[in-house]
């Protein structure tokens, strides 16, 4: 019988494919306008280089799914990606370098824009990335600030953020009851036509092919996109007469999150960065993940920060074969537990290892675990051995009796 050591952390493996990536991220509440007009620059920039073949946008989502280790991002209007063909690997390594420092100097600096490449294994987002939970999301707000400012301080990071936690303004129109009833006009009637006059009502359908399409009437896009001259609109009254919005309520600017994230039913906000191309996510993540030690002294109870991205997705690939084997058991393998210690997830307790690297309990650090392997004298195959005793890992690669 033989023992082999099993790496907990893949480290990522740029592709071959000489595309490149770029994400392009507004502010909350940025229209598909506004979207487009940082595209409209990016597309620009890239068509002089020498290097571009082909530049192909997404404005408000993400790109179909062309390549395996891709996922698509979900539809919003802030959000648009660009993928650029170039001829060759050297050609993809200068666009990049150029294209990111052109983005350091101010090229559409309204926006966040990442420039990277494909990459082999589990899809992340972003190659380094930090959950923040807990019950109260005004706490867990302020935590992940206090994580992303340690993210940024470190040399090794890039343009490091958080997926959420942006407060978007939105206007409120208030309604004066009192000059309602002096006009005759009752608050569900006033929201219906403001309902019209903004949203649009359906009138008819009509049919094309399979499909039935509504149509809508409602006003202009310059008046109903124009907060300024959201006053001037006016309401029917019943004796036909036009009344402006101004003289019934007024308009209130309040800071509202048009994005709210749970996971398990508790509010989360995902602290994450860049690194660069000569680096490996799972170093970077080790040492942030020092660094926050004193955050994490400090967590208050039902408090977690918890790692993910390229070091969580590595951890559930090492995890599956043991999984997905019916004749064997569960993968045995021994963890080092220490306090506040970083949990690459493999093979630990799931009590442990729900508490991630942060949290009232010791938690265990798996950077490297052994496993047994033996081969299935019913269908001459190797697999777990859910039975082995493990003793010390530095019995890797060498024979037992």
């Amino acid at each position: 019988m033989r023992c082999f050591r099993h790496e907990s952390c893949r480290a990522a493996v740029l592709s071959q494919r000489t595309e490149i990536l770029v994400d392009v991220t507004l502010p909350q509440g940025a229209t598909i306008e506004a979207t487009g007009a940082s595209v409209t620059k990016l597309e620009s920039w890239l068509r002089k280089q020498p290097e571009t073949q082909l530049v192909t946008s997404y404005i408000a989502g993400g790109a179909p799914r062309f390549f395996l280790a891709y996922n698509p991002e979900l539809p919003n209007p802030n959000f648009a990606k660009l993928i650029v063909t170039t001829p060759d690997a050297q050609a993809q390594s200068r666009l990049l370098l150029r294209l990111r420092r052109s983005l350091a100097d101010g090229l559409a600096q309204e926006a966040r824009v990442r420039a990277s490449r494909f990459v082999f294994g589990p899809y992340s987002p972003w190659p380094v990335a930090f959950r923040v939970s807990g019950p109260d999301l005004v706490k867990v707000r302020s935590i992940s600030d206090e994580v992303l400012a340690k993210m940024q301080a470190d040399p090794n990071t890039r343009q490091a953020n958080e997926d959420w936690s942006e407060r978007a303004p939105t206007l409120h129109f208030v309604l004066d009851q009192d000059r309602l009833n002096l006009l005759g006009l009752s608050p569900s009637e006033t929201a219906r036509e403001l309902k019209f006059l903004l949203t649009g009502v359906p009138l008819t359908q009509v049919r094309e092919d399979i499909r039935t399409v509504d149509v809508v009437a409602r006003t202009s896009g310059e008046n109903r996109v124009d907060p300024t001259k959201l006053m001037n609109m006016t309401l029917s009254t019943a004796g036909h007469r036009s009344i402006p919005l101004s003289q019934i309520g007024r308009i209130e600017i309040r800071q509202e999150d048009p994005i709210l994230k749970r996971r398990d039913r508790v509010p989360i906000i995902t602290v994450q960065c860049d690194i660069d191309d000569s680096l490996q996510a799972p170093e970077v993540t080790m040492e942030l993940a020092k660094s926050f030690q004193p955050i994490i002294g400090k967590l208050p109870e039902g408090y977690t920060i918890q790692i993910g991205a390229a070091v969580e997705e590595a951890a559930k690939a090492n995890v599956a074969p043991s999984s997905s084997d019916p004749d064997h058991g569960r993968v045995h393998a021994r963890c080092h537990h220490s306090s506040g210690a970083v949990s690459s997830c493999i093979g630990h307790d799931p009590a442990d290892g729900a508490a991630g690297i942060g949290g009232s309990r010791s938690n265990p650090s798996c950077v490297q675990a052994a496993f047994w392997v033996r081969r299935d004298p019913r269908s001459n195959r190797l697999g777990w051995n859910p039975d082995a005793q493990l003793t010390d890992p530095g019995w890797a690669d060498q024979d037992q009796p």
